[in-house]
């Protein structure tokens, strides 16, 4: 039996939707795996709670979260090797919002333990900085979703979009690109970016490629956060789009080749989106961890049994150790 699984290289990390919704589906993959001694990727968990600046997919966790509830999330994620990444994408912020109470808290225990910040608005990009010189910014992939697709998709090409991200890289540590980037002209001419090590390479997308839809799809989710209804106009293309429900297959999903020429080319970042795509722990175990390292043999059969019945006790464990 092999000590450890690096699919694509021992150098490779992972951005997973763990955080505030699937760290226990992690931890229970990790626990197990530790029995056996075998070693696994660096994941940095992405997600948020509900909180004036998030954005996206509606977060799992309505409520506000008591200090202590929050540092045991960050406890526990620092016990099973994830790296805390707050996705604060909203695209509307005003220098208003950052007056929240709520939201200030977050950020102000998320940049005590080192988390990694997702962030969209350049009002909040300084805001943080301001905080901490050295906190890690990574430049959301809304940004160039909102600037290269739907109605903005005419201000397109490869020059534009390719000099896009190498402006964010002068001021992000990570800077995330469309699917359709990373498996065209990245994959393609690698040499067009100029740090590829710093680039994230989103390889899924539940949407079609380059959705006319995009910028309205997203507005619309935001929205929700508010408590507004969703205009049809505003619906994703895919729910009018018949579609089997694992989302890895349905819309932009790179293939394994591609996702092997990137790494070939210096890509040493990864991400999968998911954030509330899968309320099940046993899919999400079945739809990212062996949709990305492809286990078979006896390591398959640790996972088997792992989706068995020992989820059910890990979680339990989870929400017995949050409430203690």
């Amino acid at each position: 039996m092999e000590n450890q699984i690096f699919k694509y290289g021992k150098d490779i990390t992972w951005s997973l939707p763990i955080l505030f919704e699937h760290e226990p589906a992690w931890g229970s993959i990790k626990k197990l795996y530790r029995e056996f001694e075998i070693e696994l990727p660096q994941v940095n968990g992405f997600g948020c709670c509900a909180m004036a600046w998030t954005g996206g997919r509606e977060p799992k966790l309505r409520s506000e979260l008591e200090p202590k509830f929050l540092l045991k999330i960050y406890n526990y994620c620092k016990e099973m090797d994830i790296t805390p990444s707050l996705t604060l994408t909203y695209t509307q912020l005003t220098k208003d919002d950052l007056k929240d109470r709520y939201s200030n808290y977050i950020l102000d225990m998320a940049l005590e333990i080192g988390a990694h910040f997702i962030v969209y608005s350049d009002i909040l990009f300084n805001y943080i900085k301001e905080k901490d010189p050295n906190a890690y910014m990574v430049a959301s992939v809304i940004q160039s979703q909102l600037k290269f697709q739907g109605e903005n998709r005419k201000n397109w090409s490869i020059e534009n979009e390719t000099n896009h991200y190498n402006e964010l890289l002068k001021k992000y540590d990570l800077v995330v690109v469309r699917p359709e980037y990373s498996m065209g002209p990245l994959v393609e001419n690698p040499n067009l970016i100029d740090d590829i090590s710093r680039i994230e390479a989103l390889i899924n997308q539940r949407c079609v490629p380059n959705c006319p839809r995009a910028k309205q799809h997203y507005l619309g989710t935001e929205s929700l956060h508010k408590g507004y209804e969703i205009h049809d106009n505003f619906r994703c293309v895919l729910e009018e789009i018949p579609k089997d429900i694992n989302f890895l297959k349905n819309g932009v999903c790179h293939d394994k080749e591609t996702v092997q020429m990137l790494v070939d080319s210096g890509v040493k970042h990864l991400k999968l989106q998911g954030r509330g795509m899968s309320h099940s722990t046993e899919a999400l175990a079945h739809g990212l961890f062996m949709r990305i390292f492809e286990i078979e043999g006896m390591n398959y059969h640790i996972l088997e049994r792992l989706l068995c019945g020992r989820t059910n006790k890990e979680i339990q464990e989870f929400v017995n150790y949050l409430n203690s």
